[in-house]
């Protein structure tokens, strides 16, 4: 399964380093549920907002925008395409998208679905760069 994983700088460079983030870690998916709410069938926009829903959750975690697209095997962590993924190995990373901006709004405090409302026209205004694997030490 394709899954869409938020990240610090921190966790990406031991990742890359060691080759495989421990422990388990919530990602996300497109998943019914996740198509029923935003009111897509499975495609590339559907693709793109699950993408813009992790990189939201990156920014609410960890101040910044950066995501990597991993294949892994997944279990259901809930609603909007919520998934945990349980030892992640570097190697099966895809691609990694890091938000252009230098400062992303304050969603302190908020859920998902509040910062979700809160900040999409920010990150509709501010597109996320694509990076092959290999280039992961130029985004920390």
């Amino acid at each position: 399964m394709v899954v869409y994983l938020p990240l610090s700088a921190e966790s990406l460079q031991h990742w890359a380093s060691t080759g495989v983030l421990g422990g388990r870690h919530q990602g996300f998916t497109v998943e019914r549920d996740f198509l029923e709410a935003i009111g897509l069938e499975s495609g590339e926009e559907a693709d793109y907002n699950i993408l813009s829903l992790a990189s939201l959750d990156a920014a609410q975690v960890y101040g910044k925008r950066l995501v990597a697209v991993v294949e892994a095997e997944a279990e259901s962590a809930g609603s909007l395409g919520r998934v945990w993924v349980e030892d992640p190995k570097f190697k099966n990373v895809l691609s990694l998208f890091v938000g252009e901006e230098d400062e992303v709004p304050d969603l302190a405090g908020l859920s998902l679905e509040e910062a979700w409302d809160s900040a999409s026209c920010f990150f509709a205004e501010n597109d996320m760069l694509w990076y092959e694997p290999g280039e992961w030490a130029t985004l920390i």
